[in-house]
């Protein structure tokens, strides 16, 4: 991940406010090259006041596809703006917002370049070539409608609102995710795992015992476990040396230019874990890759460089102080460790070059045990997730790297392992060319275990990324793996409402599913049966068709790589077919007036309460068999008026009424209901409270 034609990167502050990067080594490079690129200087300046500051543009947890900055700024623990041009469009302006895991990106048509002219934590004044300025809110990322002569940025106004929750749109039975064709053979995109950069300021959150006020316990819990394995990275920012002992190693965490050593990680990890442990219950395995780069980075000062001895010492102390030290043993869900790295082909006075990179790689391959084909579920190995590679490139040295380099990080080494980052096509074709590469020079075909991407705006879903790679090399893994870094902490889903909520049991009924947090949903069920096609059409809803299905009710669920949805009153779905009617001697089932010892005796009906009660195997209903029931309702003792409706439980309160009354009265009422959730039916009632009396008097079989 890098600024240049790469993708995902992170914050470097040089002399003295240096941010971290996704990870990154010293390389031993000439020191004066190290120098002269630490003492680049910002290419614009602002009025800032209350802690926003600007920085060198070195890294940030952003992806370049989204701009060619040319200034940056801090302005928060885990928050940033970057200010530039849309890559290869220099007369389109770009601003893109960082908020923790969330990013939001502007453009501005003809703009040019832009630069800040104030700026403070929650507001920017951003200005085009031309002169002209736009406020930019901080927080939410959007920008003010037109240009205007002058623009200042409002003094901040309190606590920062929380973050809108974006959530990748990954595919389904509808939409196939929009990636590259492959054959009917291909395999299934894999479920989506989230990964995360972690910032400094996590430190004093988590340095202790696991805690729900650690940010990455709440990055755990909010992972869901996929249904088939899966990985997750936790990146947590560039290599450096501790200045006091240069023997020792650390990583310097993005926002931060200070050395953490790799041990001090441990309880950030097991916060994670416990996290994601208090939240899955499963059987499946996930693999947890802790992770860092081959970027360089400011906190070992401007004049030193790792050696090929410091190089391979980091990479050992990574695994030694670090990925080996985490126990799994006695885990409730089953976790593997991994090591993770993002290893970058160019140097740019930004990453290390080829031999430094393989010297890394091969120092924590010295390391760990783990030494085969990087199968997930074992643990020890190294997933690289570098955004770019040479692919079939014949030249010897491009950028510092040969070719074999970088087979070498990728795949090569012991225990290199392939998660490459995808984000857009051409990147699934040069990885495919790597590995020709391979087998053209004698050596084993790259075994990919899976992708990584961002979901950000002009690049690839999870899905469309694992399609173009499998669609370039051939190859459908038997477990794969996808995931996608630099992902907003989300909510579990929820469905509200299902419209229409009933239909023939040959299916085919489009149905608008609302609810929220829907987005990213991968699987849309009614009752055990997948809906025959679904879309995403916002947060908060999905349409879809439904399938066919037995006569009944079903609790219609959506699975997001968060969770899956918990069947609540509101998202029930009645299947109907035409069913012979049989009368019964009237049976009664509900009598809430105390002492009556009927179902909910005693259980006075509240305005805006509803109670449910057992229908199927009562009072001559079959336990099987019973689509829907005759009921006769009656209502005593309101305390205003008011009206009540019966509905299937598990479906919503319908707009329709069932008895009305006013206060004191008794009244009564036939209804035909469906039976609900377990056969069962509720009453809901409008105001006031009432006692609720219901008799049986016949029932609709599930077929003629």
């Amino acid at each position: 991940m890098q600024f240049n034609r790469k993708l995902g990167a992170l914050f470097v502050v040089l002399a003295g406010l240096v941010l971290a990067a996704a990870g990154g080594l010293v390389s031993n490079l000439p020191r004066s090259i190290l120098q002269a690129s630490r003492a680049a200087t910002p290419t614009s300046s602002a009025a800032a006041a209350d802690g926003a500051r600007q920085v060198s543009c070195y890294d940030m947890p952003v992806s370049s596809a989204l701009l060619d900055p040319s200034s940056c700024w801090v302005t928060g623990p885990t928050s940033g703006l970057l200010l530039g041009t849309v890559p290869g469009q220099g007369s389109e302006g770009a601003a893109l917002v960082v908020q923790g895991q969330s990013q939001s990106l502007s453009r501005f048509p003809s703009s040019g370049a832009l630069r800040a002219s104030a700026l403070n934590p929650e507001h920017a004044c951003v200005q085009d070539s031309a002169g002209g300025y736009r406020s930019l809110d901080l927080y939410s990322g959007a920008a003010s409608g037109s240009w205007a002569s002058s623009c200042s940025a409002p003094a901040p106004s309190g606590p920062a609102p929380s973050v809108p929750e974006v959530a990748p749109q990954t595919g389904s039975a509808s939409s196939g995710g929009g990636g590259a064709s492959i054959n009917s053979s291909a395999q299934v995109a894999p479920s989506v795992t989230a990964s995360y950069y972690e910032y400094y300021s996590y430190l004093s959150e988590c340095g202790g015992a696991p805690s729900g006020t650690c940010p990455l316990w709440s990055q755990g819990a909010s992972n869901h476990a996929p249904p088939q394995n899966g990985l997750v990275v936790l990146d947590f920012g560039s290599p450096c040396y501790l200045l006091n002992d240069p023997s020792q190693y650390g990583v310097e965490m993005f926002f931060q230019p200070t050395c953490v050593p790799d041990a001090d990680l441990r309880p950030l990890v097991e916060n994670w874990i416990a996290g994601y442990e208090a939240n899955n219950h499963t059987t499946v395995n996930l693999t947890l890759a802790i992770g860092t780069s081959n970027s360089y980075t400011g906190a070992d000062g401007p004049n030193y460089a790792l050696g090929v001895s410091g190089e391979v010492g980091s990479g050992q102390q990574w695994y030694q102080d670090l990925v080996g030290t985490i126990s799994t043993s006695g885990l409730a869900s089953p976790l593997t460790i991994w090591g993770g790295v993002d290893m970058e082909e160019s140097t740019d006075n930004e990453w290390a070059n080829g031999g430094s990179s393989v010297d890394w790689v091969q120092g924590y391959g010295d390391a760990s045990p783990a030494h085969s084909s990087c199968p997930l579920g074992q643990s020890g190995y190294l997933a690289d997730y570098g955004d770019d590679v040479l692919g079939g490139n014949s030249s010897e040295n491009v950028d510092g790297w040969t070719v074999q380099d970088v087979y070498d990080v990728a795949w090569g080494l012991p225990s290199a392992c392939a998660e490459p980052e995808i984000y857009y096509a051409d990147l699934a074709t040069e990885w495919a060319q790597l590995s020709q590469w391979a087998t053209s020079n004698g050596h084993s075909a790259i075994a990919f275990s899976g992708v990584m991407t961002e979901v950000e705006s002009g690049t690839l879903d999870p899905d469309s990324a694992w399609e173009a790679l499998e669609a370039d090399t051939g190859q459908s893994p038997s477990i794969p793996s996808a995931t996608t870094i630099g992902w907003n902490i989300q909510d579990l889903p929820s469905v509200s409402s299902v419209s229409p909520e009933q239909g023939p049991s040959s299916g085919g009924t489009q149905v608008t599913i609302s609810g929220a947090n829907l987005s990213g949903a991968q699987a849309v069920d009614f009752g055990d049966t997948a809906a025959t096609s679904f879309s995403v059409t916002g947060s908060g809803s999905i349409t879809a068709t439904a399938p066919a299905g037995s006569v009944g009710f079903v609790d219609v669920t959506v699975q997001t790589p968060v969770g899956t949805t918990t069947p609540t009153g509101g998202d029930g779905y009645l299947y109907t077919a035409p069913g012979a009617y049989h009368p019964l001697s009237p049976q009664r089932l509900v009598d809430t007036r105390p002492g009556s010892g009927y179902q909910d005796s005693g259980v006075t009906l509240a305005g805006g309460g509803e109670i449910s009660f057992q229908v199927s195997g009562e009072g001559g209903v079959p336990s099987s068999g019973a689509a829907s029931v005759v009921l006769h309702v009656t209502v005593t003792s309101p305390t205003s008026a008011s009206y009540v409706t019966a509905f299937p439980t598990g479906a919503s309160v319908p707009a329709t009424s069932a008895v009305n009354f006013t206060a004191g009265e008794t009244a009564s009422n036939l209804v035909v209901v469906g039976l609900g959730r377990s056969g069962q039916v509720s009453l809901y009632d409008h105001s006031g409270d009432v006692q609720a009396i219901v008799d049986v008097e016949g029932w609709f079989a599930t077929s003629a």
